[in-house]
């Protein structure tokens, strides 16, 4: 896995290029734009790839190993895409790694999530 940190409104495509171990150039000529996602842009964007995900599902209970998740930013209107990845909570605003042990809690009310499945791609 490569540390990538976001550029402006890329939250999404960064996620996907963790995963997937390309850059966030890569990942943005995947998704062939760097705007702000929605959760059909990763969807479409990993499956050009080979790889298959669920349908945008509500956090309801624990989550699977490998999850795009979708949260409200604290104080913000604004939404924010952030990776489950077995036990780690990848947060691509800073790049930083966080034991989901210790991060689950902070997804909110309206948290939702893309469950990716692993292949020999990831």
């Amino acid at each position: 896995m490569n540390n990538i940190i976001q550029t402006k409104d890329t939250c999404g495509q960064t996620c996907v290029a963790y995963i997937m171990c390309i850059t966030l150039d890569e990942s943005i000529k995947l998704f062939g734009h760097s705007n702000p996602t929605v959760s059909t842009d990763i969807i479409n964007a990993l499956a050009k790839v080979g790889v298959k995900c669920d349908e945008l599902k509500p956090i309801d209970r624990d989550l699977p190993d490998i999850a795009i998740i979708k949260k409200r930013v604290p104080n913000k209107d604004a939404l924010h895409w952030i990776l489950k990845y077995y036990n780690k909570v990848y947060d691509p605003s800073n790049g930083k790694l966080y034991k989901y042990s210790n991060y689950r809690d902070g997804f909110g009310r309206d948290g939702k999530y893309i469950k990716v499945y692993e292949n020999e791609s990831l």
